[in-house]
């Protein structure tokens, strides 16, 4: 009776959320098994059984099986984490947590080797006596929440009742219970993130979807007000992967957000045979797409918003999950390349997939992705490590974690980032994540206009409340190009701004910027960069870098000159030593202006003034 209750308890809980009510099929026996045995969690016994039988045979598995467990092994020579130092540094701190509780537990596991187990027990403990999982962040709360649920449900069969008991308290304590507090009330109690469409509601939602799901049988209570009010929730953020898969907030909003997401939907169908039809929120599928596009020839991710200066790109385990639950071999394959030079996860492992063809970049090489930061990458080769890339963003200036950056592009070429984006600031700033009060954030350089690479008007920041979009552009051609409406984020100075960037060829890139001014006002258009710089003349500028040169010419107008300064600020904000920046300065103007600029490998420019021509008519 106490099984057939559970049971009926939880089908309930797919259908009440109002997503999942056509095409589900949950076969009852089967979710009984999966409902009141450990572990339930995307690691079942039968899943890691297959994996244990093709590890026999399948020699890339075989190697990332070995890699995780070394990895284990090393870090079992490490020191405890020192839990006092959360609060300090929350973010890597909990990344640090995740890691080593799934390394711990996926090596017990496989292995049954009992020093694993012992570690993982000891690390969780220590923070399931924390005072809270910081619920003034709530992400934290989430991931913390997430972490130790795995470990939980993985070890279970290891652990003693007291030790269970101290577990499961702490995840209902200091994770679902301020999750269900504030799915109920969400204006008092932290919530606004589930209303939400960015990073927050992914991460946020999905670590108590996987928290609830670990205590089913004893607790079966918060699972049945989480799961509804999560897989409401979920997919107004998992829309905002874009129209064509990207992402808002950028690569490792991204990065999380993904991992998180898959982690809490194989949880769903592990545990209940279903992940409640969020899997097919429109263009989930094509996420995947956003890492390999986004990423320069450098492997330095596009940089804009609040994201961390010169990411690289990282092996991503939900890469071989999308391909799975879509079909989508061509993710896999580029992820299995990928780590041929990184380690592979734990999460790799439990969503393996075998390579299936040695073509691992059957894309086109521009790409636009639509959505609330739509973002146009353009390369000249996928397999050249010398070709150019380029990348240019448009979009809010409201947008999650935003910078005042709209138009602003990155630049690759023959191995090196030549112009790139600062990046994020300090967190620990004041106000910087005021989100009642944004006017201070909005003075610190990095998020200001000034430290982008986009034109200054009268030495003011672009208008916060503003939309740019890319208005006409061309993907499928040699010379890709996109041209985005800036006209609302300078609507203080200009009547229309319209900036396009042009990838000619192998040969170079072409950045137009066309203005129609109100009044007479001062231009400058900068580039931020880590190479020297030196005038040659002025139109003529030389960026040397790492014994490589780089030529930008200043093709129009005729009264604009080069300049250079540095980026150096003062601290507390991050003192930028270094970097320089590349500007280009018009003459008070008060008519209409068009400032082109070439990036090239010649000192002789292959185009000229004489041979530009309107935006709209490229």
């Amino acid at each position: 009776m106490k099984i057939f209750f559970f049971c009926f308890i939880s089908i309930q809980l797919i259908f009440i959320s109002g997503i999942a009510q056509k095409n589900v099929f949950i076969d009852p026996n089967r979710l009984t098994v999966r409902q009141t045995e450990h572990p339930r969690l995307l690691l079942t016994d039968s899943i890691l059984f297959n994996l244990k039988n093709l590890y026999n045979t399948d020699k890339t598995l075989h190697k990332y099986v070995n890699e995780v467990l070394l990895s284990a092994t090393k870090l079992l020579t490490f020191p405890s984490m020192d839990f006092s130092m959360m609060s300090k540094k929350s973010n890597s701190f909990i990344k640090e947590y995740i890691s080593r509780l799934y390394l711990f537990s996926f090596a017990f596991r496989w292995t049954g080797e009992e020093r694993f187990a012992i570690r993982a027990k000891a690390e969780m403990l220590e923070a399931c006596n924390l005072k809270d999982w910081n619920t003034k962040n709530f992400i934290d709360v989430a991931e913390m929440t997430h972490a130790t649920a795995i470990g939980y449900d993985w070890l279970y069969s290891n652990l003693d009742s007291i030790s269970l008991n101290i577990v499961r308290s702490a995840i209902i304590n200091k994770g679902l219970e301020p999750g269900r507090i504030a799915y109920m009330d969400p204006i008092n109690n932290n919530g606004w993130w589930a209303k939400s469409d960015g990073k927050w509601n992914l991460v946020c939602n999905s670590g108590l979807i996987i928290g609830s799901l670990s205590i089913l049988e004893t607790n079966p209570e918060y699972a049945k007000i989480i799961l509804p009010s999560a897989i409401k929730s979920l997919p107004r953020a998992i829309k905002t992967l874009g129209t064509t898969g990207g992402g808002s907030d950028g690569y490792a909003s991204w990065y999380v957000s993904t991992f998180q997401l898959a982690s809490a939907l194989s949880a769903l169908q592990t545990a209940t045979g279903s992940m409640a039809e969020l899997e097919t929120v429109e263009n989930l599928e094509n996420t995947g797409l956003f890492p390999i596009f986004t990423s320069g020839t450098t492997n330095l991710m596009l940089c804009f918003g609040d994201q961390g200066e010169r990411v690289h790109r990282m092996s991503a385990p939900v890469m071989f999950w999308l391909a799975r639950n879509y079909n989508k071999p061509e993710l896999s394959n580029n992820e299995h390349l990928f780590l041929l030079d990184h380690t592979a996860t734990v999460s790799h492992i439990i969503w393996y997939i075998p390579l299936t063809n040695t073509n691992v970049f059957p894309f086109e090489n521009s790409k636009l992705f639509i959505g609330p930061t739509p973002i146009l990458t353009m390369r000249s080769s996928w397999n050249n490590p010398n070709s150019w890339f380029v990348g240019v963003k448009a979009g809010k200036n409201t947008i999650n974690s935003g910078h005042l950056d709209l138009g602003n592009f990155e630049l690759d070429h023959e191995g090196l980032r030549w112009i790139r984006d600062l990046g994020s600031e300090d967190f620990e700033l004041p106000d910087y994540f005021n989100r009642l009060n944004q006017e201070k954030r909005l003075t610190y350089f990095r998020v200001s206009t000034m430290s982008h690479n986009v034109p200054v008007i009268n030495n003011c920041n672009q208008e916060k409340n503003v939309t740019s979009n890319f208005i006409k552009w061309k993907t499928d051609t040699v010379s890709p190009f996109g041209i985005v409406n800036l006209s609302e984020p300078y609507c203080s100075y200009t009547k229309k701004m319209l900036r396009g960037i042009k990838l000619i060829t192998d040969k170079g890139v072409l950045l137009q910027d066309e203005y129609t001014v109100n009044d007479s006002c001062d231009i400058t258009c900068g580039f931020t960069t880590d190479a020297l710089v030196y005038i040659k003349d002025n139109k003529t500028a030389v960026l040397r870098l790492k014994g490589k040169e780089l030529y930008v010419h200043l093709l129009k107008p005729k009264a604009a000159v080069f300049y250079v300064n540095l980026e150096t600020q003062t601290l507390p904000e991050k003192e930028n030593l270094g970097v320089s920046r590349l500007n280009i300065r018009l003459p008070k103007s008060n008519h209409n202006e068009t400032i082109a600029v070439l990036f090239s490998k010649e000192l002789i420019p292959f185009i000229t003034d004489n041979s530009i021509i309107d935006l709209m008519k490229w």
